[in-house]
């Protein structure tokens, strides 16, 4: 258990806390009834996902498997996401390099362009805040693509380029900074308590506000304490 600063209570300090660092994947099955031959083409609802797993970074060297779509190749997809750790707050660069692909990157939550050849790649611009963003990567290796390689470096305030670190990566539910701010709007008002119902009703693991593994009134109870209370 723990106490928040600024708080009297203490509190169970949740599991996703002590969850493993690297990025959570999902491979794809080929898709129905269209095969992509373009970005364009190329939509993530044609697949069936048939393997789940996790990986420590983003760097596949050119050729060498498991790579970007694991040990599977041609009209294979995969989709990367989790959270990557910014020391600062600060404008960055994400380095985008893919041999044989196609793919989609994401930023908490905004598409910021996609990869560029082997080995420079695509320089992509994005404002990260110092601590947890979001980062998702979404692809396809094509039919007629014979080889396979993805990266992602970094460079930013006084970082140089450079590939992104293991220990940059993060996968699993974040705690919130402010467990009344439920929606992390920065405020704490009546739309908090409509997000924590809306995720009470759904069964949603982040209305499981003491912990203790289930959903129901005893986190009503925990949340309007957190809410009364404030920040």
């Amino acid at each position: 258990e723990c106490k928040r600063p600024g708080m009297t209570q203490r509190e169970l300090v949740p599991a996703s806390v002590f969850a493993p660092a690297g990025v959570t994947m999902e491979y794809y099955l080929p898709p129905s009834p269209v095969i992509p031959t373009s970005l364009a083409e190329f939509n993530p609802a044609n697949y069936d996902v048939f393997v789940t797993d996790t990986v420590s970074d983003l760097d596949f060297p050119l050729d060498v498997y498991p790579n970007f779509c694991a040990s599977f190749y041609t009209n294979t997809a995969a989709k990367y996401t989790g959270w990557l750790v910014a020391p600062a707050t600060g404008a960055y660069t994400l380095y985008v390099a893919g041999f044989g692909l196609y793919t989609h990157v994401r930023m908490n939550g905004a598409e910021i362009g996609s990869n560029g050849g082997w080995p420079d790649g695509n320089a992509l611009a994005v404002q990260l805040s110092a601590g947890l963003n979001a980062i998702e990567i979404e692809g396809f290796r094509p039919y007629f693509a014979n080889d396979e390689g993805f990266r992602v470096d970094i460079s930013g305030p006084d970082i140089s380029r450079q590939p992104i670190p293991a220990t940059a990566f993060w996968h699993g539910i974040p705690a919130p900074s402010c467990v009344s701010d439920f929606n992390q709007d920065g405020g704490v008002d009546g739309a908090d308590v409509s997000a924590f119902f809306d995720a009470w009703e759904a069964g949603n693991s982040a209305a499981d506000m003491n912990g203790d593994g289930g959903i129901d009134g005893a986190d009503v109870n925990t949340f309007f304490a957190h809410w009364e209370a404030g920040c």
